[in-house]
């Protein structure tokens, strides 16, 4: 038996609400920003995984970077990755040529692809090397 998009929305719909019911009743903690960021991994895992499937190089792009961007928040909200919102902007240009690297992976024959993911994660990775003081003046 197949799911339909309504139903399964309604499944989670009513997860959704019997965590919020244990949570306000304090049988649960629940730390919202780590649902918050896993909901969008998840979806953009999916979104990723879809995108291989069908050749698409705009899914791949979007699902990799909704996923890594969700994992990346997440990681900071558990304390893994330390200030991660002053580490945002490389992180976002590493993502970035990384979506690129997954859109020729996804689709080969567009080897243009790698001249922007070359040239944003290489941006991102010199703005690193320049944080962690690799690199000087």
């Amino acid at each position: 038996m197949k799911l339909h998009r309504s139903s399964l929305f309604g499944i989670v719909l009513i997860i959704a609400g019997a965590l919020l019911l244990l949570h306000r009743l304090d049988v649960v903690q629940v730390r919202w920003s780590l649902v918050l960021w896993s909901v969008v991994s998840l979806v953009g895992l999916t979104w990723l995984v879809n995108g291989f499937r069908s050749h698409s190089g705009g899914t791949v792009f979007w699902g990799s970077e909704f996923f890594l961007f969700g994992m990346y928040q997440m990681l900071g909200s558990m304390g893994i990755v330390g200030d991660h919102w002053y580490y945002l902007a490389p992180s976002l240009l590493v993502f970035i040529g990384v979506g690129f690297v997954l859109m020729y992976a996804a689709q080969p024959v567009r080897l243009h692809l790698l001249v922007p993911a070359l040239a944003f994660s290489s941006v991102g990775v010199t703005l690193f090397l320049a944080e962690f003081g690799f690199l000087s003046r």
